[in-house]
């Protein structure tokens, strides 16, 4: 039973195709802190438009100096991602706009062959 499962594991194709996402991030103020923009680059879990996708990454804050590295969720909409996540280097919340090279789930993908 186990061969069964591994090998159509394996046959399965990936539904996801991950994406790079870059953009400004808000980084909320708290314990002490003031909130700041930041400059981002996140990798996303998917590459499809209109998707819930999660997310992981970084974000530099110009006026401190500071990185941060983040992980949340966000949603795709034509090529604009939205992102809610929380930066753990710097413990607060922030929520991230961007561009990322989105394709519309409802066109098929063509692959060529004849290259």
């Amino acid at each position: 039973m186990s061969t069964a499962i591994v090998s159509s594991l394996a046959a399965t194709p990936a539904l996801a195709d991950p994406t790079v996402m870059i953009g400004l991030s808000w980084a909320f103020g708290g314990g002490g802190q003031a909130g700041q923009l930041g400059i981002s680059g996140r990798i996303l879990s998917d590459d499809k438009r209109d998707e819930w996708v999660g997310s992981i990454g970084g974000t530099y804050y110009p006026g401190t100096g500071e990185f941060g590295f983040d992980v949340g969720f966000g949603y795709t909409f034509s090529n604009t991602p939205l992102t809610f996540s929380y930066d753990l280097v710097n413990s607060r919340a922030q929520i991230g706009l961007g561009w990322a090279d989105l394709t519309d789930p409802d066109t098929p993908e063509v692959i060529d062959y004849a290259q």
